[in-house]
This record gives structure tokens, sequence and C-alpha cells, in this order.
């Protein structure tokens, strides 16, 4: 094998991930995920887009805990997965490399992203495959990046702001430009 191969589901350590996960915020999260849903219009000429995109908030990013009468939600770990599954099989890098990240911080380990990725290899294609193995060890590498910044930082508002998620969110959008 050629010495430029890398093993992804090495690069991140739980230690890593535990210290990424102090500066998660699931609610900042979901508050990002239902502006980008409700910039979308499925309809013609801006018709129901509020509607649309807030039944789309209600029902996937508000989790399993809200009350809906119908029916419980996806557990969020699962529409990680999912959204990890859909953004790989269609080449799709910010939105895979967001959702790789938020997969974490919900509780997949990188293992399961990688298994994920590979699921969607086999049936979105090569370019799927490919694609999705560079967005993905781009985003583990930066991901070890911010949270050896947040162990090195000489204070604790430092440690804080290097593993913020909305930090995280905009080092992702600069790597991978919608």
């Amino acid at each position: 094998m050629a010495s430029d191969t890398y093993d992804l589901n090495a690069i991140l350590s739980q230690d890593d991930i535990d210290v990424l996960q102090t500066g998660y915020d699931s609610a900042s999260m979901n508050a990002v995920a239902a502006g980008a849903v409700k910039r979308y219009d499925p309809g013609e000429g801006g018709h129901g887009v509020a509607a649309w995109g807030t039944w789309i908030v209600d029902r996937v990013y508000e989790g399993p805990d809200s009350p809906d009468p119908s029916g419980p939600r996806m557990a969020r770990v699962d529409r990680e997965r999912c959204l990890i599954a859909i953004n790989a099989a269609k080449v799709k890098s910010m939105p895979l490399a967001v959702h790789a990240y938020w997969g974490l911080m919900e509780g997949l380990s990188p293992t399961q992203i990688v298994q994920t990725l590979n699921l969607a290899g086999i049936y979105g294609g090569i370019d799927a495959f490919t694609d999705g193995g560079r967005v993905l060890k781009t985003t583990f590498d930066l991901l070890v990046e911010q949270a050896a910044a947040s162990r090195s930082a000489e204070n604790s508002d430092d440690a804080a702001a290097a593993v913020n998620c909305m930090s995280i969110l905009g080092l992702l959008l600069q790597k991978f430009p919608a």
C-alpha cells in the first residue's frame, strides 16, 4: 500500500471527542439547522416556506423529547447517521462535514461514521466514497487540531473558544464553502 493511506477510524481519539463535547451545545446546533432549513423553498414562488421549514424543524431537529401528536421523533444519533449517509451519497461536502461533527457530538463513534460512509459509497458510487473519505479526513483532522488547541490553551476562555460548536461550524464552512 502507498504511504499516503490513512485509517479514518484512528484519526480521532475518545479523549479528543471528550474535549470537543465540552464546547457542544445542541440548542445552538438546532438553531443553525432551523435557519438553514427555513431558507429552502420546496414550492413555487416562495409559498409555504415558513410552514415547511417549521414542520421540518419541529419533527426532525427538536428531538424525541418534544411533544408531537404524530408520535415520537427519530433519536438524534439516528438522524445524524441518516444525514451523513444522504450527504455522502449526494457528494455534499459541507453538509457531510457538519453532520459528521454533529454525529460525533450526539454519540456516533468515528467507526460508525466511517461505516455509514462506506455504505453510502456502495450505493452512491465511487465519487461518493472517495469524496466522503476526503471530507471525513479533513473534518476529523480539523477536530483533532481544535481539541489539541483547547488542551494547550493558556486560559480557560481560549480553551473553550477552541471547541465552541459555533467556532467549529465556522471553521468547517471555511474548509468546505457551500
